[in-house]
C-alpha cells in the first residue's frame, strides 16, 4: 500500500477505535464547565456546520474541543443532518463529515 493509502487507514482505525469506546474520551462534568457554552459561540459554530465545506473541516475540529456543546447537541445534528440532505456535503467531504460526528 501507498503511505497516504496506509495514513489513511490508520485515521479510520483510530476513529473507529474512539467510536468503540467512547467513554474513554467523554469529558467530565468539570471538565465541560471550563469550555465556553456561550448562546453567540455555539450559534456561530452550528451556522459553521450548516455551511459545511471541506476546507473549513480544521477550524471546525478546532472549535469542537473549546466549546460545550452539551445543550446544543440536537442542534448540531439538525446542522449536520441539513447539509446533507440539502446536497451540500459532496461525496468527497463525507469523509470529513464522518471526522466532525
Amino acid at each position: 500500500m501507498s503511505e497516504d493509502v496506509e495514513a489513511t487507514h490508520n485515521k479510520l482505525r483510530a476513529l473507529r477505535q474512539k467510536n468503540l469506546n467512547p467513554e474513554e474520551f467523554r469529558l467530565s462534568d468539570a471538565e465541560l464547565k471550563k469550555l465556553d457554552s456561550s448562546l453567540k459561540k455555539n450559534s456561530a459554530f452550528i451556522k459553521k456546520l450548516k455551511a459545511f465545506c471541506d476546507s473549513n473541516v480544521e477550524s471546525i475540529l478546532k472549535e469542537v474541543k473549546t466549546l460545550n456543546l452539551s445543550k446544543y447537541v440536537s442542534e448540531a445534528v439538525q446542522a449536520v443532518v441539513h447539509a446533507v440532505v440539502e446536497g451540500k456535503v459532496k461525496g468527497s467531504d463525507m469523509q470529513s463529515i464522518i471526522q466532525i460526528c
